[in-house]
């Protein structure tokens, strides 16, 4: 009987892998003509970009599995805890393995581009490259002792839970082969991703260097997750010079994919971390495994995971490490000096994919190290974690510290200075990264849709917190649930307290919730009741299709516009041009001239029609400058403008500054058109968001006094955005 289950859980994967791709296919057909368009784009986006991120993943776990060798040696002695008979917990020595691969090789990809060793040429190409085989070599050599992910070699009755994930596995591959800017209404169509997250590794690739840029202040960030994916565009780099918006942005799809990876990979780690609770109740491992698996699949259908997993973001990096670095906690048979070590490199790493990991993750696994870490322990405990965690942010600190004098820029700008921004700049940034509200309005905006009210965590927190509540109050599940507890009540009270209350920033906070509900409801309750597990099944599966139901019919329908599997099969090269380039050339002057009217957008007109023209472009108003393929002058909002400092130097006169601005390098900044987005321009000002001195007036005067219109866009919305040619002041 045994022997039954065990063979029939061998087709687990693989009829998960066939699912997944029967939903993929009929989730990329809508909106398309002919059908097989779509899935035929979705295939293509996919194993072009899927060499370069599963070989940096492949890589890191190859980093990770030597990493942890080291550490685990010589092998603990079983004594019945989580890091005891680590070898037969494949899912909990994975989550960490993984964890510890991944911090050095994104430490790697850092300091690597920070001293120029990934740039564009066939030398950049092989040093990007190096490091990726010495890890895949580390992980062939650890092949015979490697231990599979035990949720996906679970017995067979788990597997209705984990087919369950099929239509939400679909939803994120094919959200990932969308170009951003395209999808996700609550992101902004991605405007984080085309303004630094792919944007900032596309300057420094093409740079040569990871440095800061005076005019995006995100670039003085840790940024550890963007040199990964710099490091990615340096692998990709023998397709096209800039393979982040040319060769159907290859660079730009892998690290979408390399971010949905690690998505499901901290699916996972939640999954590992319910596990590692679980094993202290002795229960029965087909138990243990049902609820890992059940916890997964809920985290993976949180839709905010698929929503933020599909872009090129950060946030499910801090997830998975969150994870490990619990898990680590837990390692008993291990010195605490060896536990420190783990856990300050993995909440090291946090903070350096993500400064606000510092207060969500950072926090939160202090509290649990004085919790579950006998007195004589947590002390020396601390002290490593604290002692590598500060080794694994010095590169940032020092980068920081050399630039602009500030370690921390641009935060603590009181304390160790402005960098090169004047007070404008600082109220901006503040303004604009902290909550002005009291206590009151602050909880008012958590249970508001800035905070657990989102849609994007719909059915998935209440479901968990009225689960939880009454959870906390029985024996039996009070010692395991208490911690995750005190870890979610650490972290819901600091993001009310520091930060600007957005959202999205709560998503860490789903690893504890998922996993206490994975430990309780499951683990805890639903015993070996065959008839409750058909009930848990059937809930994972409407909960799976209900993602795909709120994600993608509401960007479609609610949202009016094309389906994502248009925008798949169309590719980035639609949008900057490129694929209209032959016959845009090959087209009659008449034929040409319909083009430019009526569906070229601003990119296509600048990529394609002005191009020879233009010297240089300033977006005034706008911050995302990633599919344009001509010279650009761009800040971000919290960056000093370039039109307002010359306003400022020129007394305020606006000719002058035009000038200025049109005059070649180094007397100007050489503009030779500007591109203003009117609409965005008028928002930033509502917010107070933007240069005081740079306003919708002042971009009115230059364009009727200094500007010559090339092209106008108000499209339904009632934006407006135009495209002039300077005509500076005659002296």
């Amino acid at each position: 009987m045994a022997r039954a289950r065990i063979t029939s859980s061998r087709f687990t994967v693989p009829v998960l892998g066939l699912l997944t791709l029967l939903f993929l296919i009929g989730l990329s057909i809508p909106g398309v003509t002919p059908w097989y368009l779509g899935p035929v784009a979705v295939a293509q986006s996919l194993l072009s970009a899927a060499p370069f991120a599963t070989a940096y993943l492949l890589a890191a776990w190859g980093f990770g599995l030597a990493a942890f060798t080291l550490l685990m040696h010589p092998a603990p002695a079983a004594a019945g805890n989580a890091a005891d008979s680590w070898k037969r917990k494949g899912v909990i020595t994975f989550t960490l393995q993984l964890s510890l691969g991944l911090a050095l090789l994104l430490s790697v990809s850092h300091l690597m581009g920070v001293f120029g060793l990934l740039r564009i040429g066939a030398a950049g190409l092989v040093l990007a490259w190096l490091p990726i085989a010495l890890g895949l070599a580390l992980l062939a050599w650890n092949t015979a002792n490697r231990l599979r992910p035990s949720i996906f070699i679970a017995p067979a009755n788990r597997s209705p839970v984990l087919l369950a994930a099929a239509p939400a596995l679909a939803t994120l591959f094919l959200a990932v082969c969308v170009p951003p800017g395209t999808l996700w209404a609550s992101e902004a169509r991605g405007f984080d991703v085309l303004s630094y997250h792919l944007q900032l590794p596309r300057e420094w690739l093409a740079a040569g260097r990871i440095q800061p840029l005076e005019h995006n202040a995100y670039s003085w960030l840790p940024s550890y997750m963007e040199a990964a994916y710099m490091h990615l565009g340096a692998m990709a780099s023998f397709i096209a010079r800039d393979p982040f918006t040319e060769a159907d942005g290859v660079a730009t799809i892998a690290s979408q994919l390399l971010h949905a990876l690690i998505a499901i990979a901290s699916a996972g780690g939640a999954a590992a971390l319910a596990s590692t609770l679980l094993i202290r109740l002795d229960l029965h491992a087909d138990r243990r495994l049902f609820a890992s698996a059940f916890t997964a699949l809920l985290f993976l259908t949180t839709p905010w995971v698929i929503v933020t997993g599909s872009l090129a973001y950060n946030e499910m990096t801090v997830c998975l490490f969150l994870a490990a670095s619990l898990i680590a906690c837990e390692l008993a048979s291990l010195s605490p000096v060896r536990r420190g070590v783990i856990v300050g490199l993995v909440v090291g790493a946090a903070c350096c994919a993500k400064p606000t990991a510092l207060f969500m993750v950072g926090a939160p696994v202090g509290a649990w190290i004085l919790l579950r870490t006998p007195r004589r322990e947590s002390s020396r405990m601390l002290a490593a974690a604290a002692s590598t965690g500060l080794l694994t942010l010095s590169p940032w600190l020092t980068r920081n510290a050399i630039a602009s004098g500030n370690p921390v820029f641009p935060y603590l700008t009181s304390y160790f200075g402005d960098g090169h921004w004047s007070a404008l700049e600082v109220a901006r940034w503040t303004l604009g990264h902290h909550e002005s509200a009291g206590v009151f309005g602050r909880l008012s905006l958590f249970v508001s849709d800035r905070g657990v009210v989102h849609e994007q965590y719909w059915f998935v927190v209440p479901f968990a917190v009225a689960l939880l509540g009454p959870a906390l109050l029985w024996r039996r599940s009070r010692p395991m649930l208490m911690p995750l507890a005190v870890v979610l009540m650490i972290q819901v009270i600091l993001w009310l307290s520091i930060g600007h209350l957005q959202s999205r920033f709560l998503i860490s906070t789903v690893v504890p919730l998922i996993a206490g509900v994975g430990v309780f409801w499951v683990g805890t309750r639903a015993e070996a009741r065959s008839s409750s597990r058909k009930w848990i099944a059937l809930l994972c599966w409407c909960q799976s299709f209900n993602v795909v139901a709120r994600l993608m019919l509401s960007e479609a329908i609610v949202e009016d516009r094309p389906a994502a599997g248009f925008f798949a099969a169309s590719g980035i090269n639609a949008i900057t041009g490129e694929s209209s380039r032959a016959a845009f050339d090959a087209a009659s002057a008449e034929d040409q001239q319909e083009l430019k009217d009526h569906f070229f957008g601003p990119f296509e007109w600048v990529n394609l029609v002005e191009a020879s023209a233009i010297r240089r472009l300033y977006l005034l108003g706008d911050s995302t400058p990633f599919y344009y393929h001509v010279p650009v002058l761009y800040h971000t909002t919290w960056d000093p403008s370039p039109l307002g400092s010359l306003l400022r130097e020129s007394s305020g006169r606006l000719a002058g500054a035009v000038g200025r601005l049109a005059a070649p390098s180094p007397a100007g900044l050489g503009v030779s058109h500007v591109l203003i987005n009117f609409s965005e321009l008028r928002r930033l000002h509502s917010d107070r968001w933007y240069d005081p001195d740079v306003t919708p007036t002042v971009a009115e005067s230059l364009l009727q006094r200094h500007g010559r219109i090339i092209k106008e866009w108000q499209p339904a919305n009632g934006a407006r955005i135009v495209l002039i040619e300077l005509i500076p002041a005659s002296p």
